[in-house]
């Protein structure tokens, strides 16, 4: 009678082991070793992770949230007007380029060809902050008419880094279509866009599709 006690007893141990281990696998946690003993991470897992992923560090809490995407964050794209030829204007006209605080002047001539435009653009300066780490400025052809267009794009998601563009000497970024006679950008090909989302509930604005503080210890990335 005691052997068989004692079967039972370890038969009801094994049980009770495999249901820790059981719990432990539910946290969703990984383990790696330290020399100095073991670190425990938490893991955050998304149910549809072709439109929310998301990683967790130490510090949070266990728990489920609905997530819903209203729009992603966006970086300001413009254009100029299709360009048949090279810039017709000034030998000094110049322009400016705003965009997150800083402003950016441009100084092209007549007869400068839209790959020019946009290399002086490239080139331009605030202090000591290249107008590249900005932004960039590119040139589309159109291989059916050979006519040109100048595009100009943030490096930075959200509104807060939306362009601007305003002539100082002559009109070039009238003349380009940059912009209109108001002073409007003219061609918007991608308006700038805020993160937009709800977390149980709650409305969140950000920036970037990257998403921290909004649950403590976990940054949400939408994809």
């Amino acid at each position: 009678r005691n052997l068989q006690t004692k079967k039972v007893l370890m038969g009801m141990q094994k049980d009770a082991l495999q249901t820790v281990n059981t719990s432990l696998l539910s946290l969703q946690s990984s383990i790696k070793d330290f020399s100095n003993g073991l670190l425990l991470s938490n893991k955050a897992v998304s149910s549809d992770e072709d439109i929310v992923t998301a990683s967790a560090d130490a510090s949070a809490t266990p728990g489920v949230y609905s997530v819903s995407v209203a729009a992603k964050a966006y970086a300001h794209r413009i254009g100029s007007d299709a360009q048949a030829g090279n810039y017709v204007g000034g030998a000094a006209d110049q322009f400016r380029v705003s965009t997150g605080g800083f402003n950016f002047n441009v100084t092209i001539a007549n007869g400068d060809s839209m790959e020019t435009v946009a290399n002086k653009i490239n080139n331009s300066v605030d202090g000591a902050t290249p107008f590249m780490d900005k932004a960039i400025a590119t040139v589309i052809t159109n291989p059916g008419t050979g006519q040109k267009t100048l595009v100009i794009e943030s490096k930075t998601t959200g509104t807060a880094n939306a362009m601007t563009v305003t002539d100082l000497v002559g009109t070039p970024a009238f003349t380009l279509g940059l912009i209109t006679g108001v002073g409007a950008i003219k061609n918007t090909l991608q308006a700038a866009q805020n993160a937009s989302v709800t977390i149980n509930g709650v409305g969140i604005t950000n920036s970037t599709n990257s998403i921290t503080g909004a649950v403590y210890g976990v940054t949400l990335n939408i994809e």
